[in-house]
Formats: C-alpha cells, sequence, structure tokens
C-alpha cells in the first residue's frame, strides 16, 4: 500500500501473496506486468521492466 500511496497509483491494483495468480498466469520473471483489460482478460504481458510510453 506504501508504493501506491507514494507513487499515487490510481488505477485498480492487487498483491498476490498466495502466488496463485502468479502460477495462473505463469510468471517466469520479476518484474514482470500484466495488463487485464475491462474484459478481464490478458491485454499485455510484459517480462522486465516497463515504460511509461509502453503502457
Amino acid at each position: 500500500q506504501a508504493f501506491l500511496d507514494e507513487f499515487d497509483v490510481s488505477y485498480p491494483s492487487t498483491v498476490d501473496t498466495s502466488n496463485r495468480t502468479a502460477r495462473e498466469y505463469g510468471v517466469t520473471g520479476v518484474p514482470e506486468t500484466f495488463v487485464v483489460g475491462r474484459d478481464g482478460l490478458l491485454a499485455r504481458h510484459f517480462l522486465g521492466p516497463v515504460t511509461r510510453a509502453q503502457l
């Protein structure tokens, strides 16, 4: 929560404490970013650092 507050994150975000989501999405590294569309489907996947322009 501290990160979200510090960087004024306004988009929905979650923490996967059980690693369930990580296993289901096949996370292979850190950082790894998944963008989920309004329809609930995976819209984009980035492995490694992501720039603002990429988002």
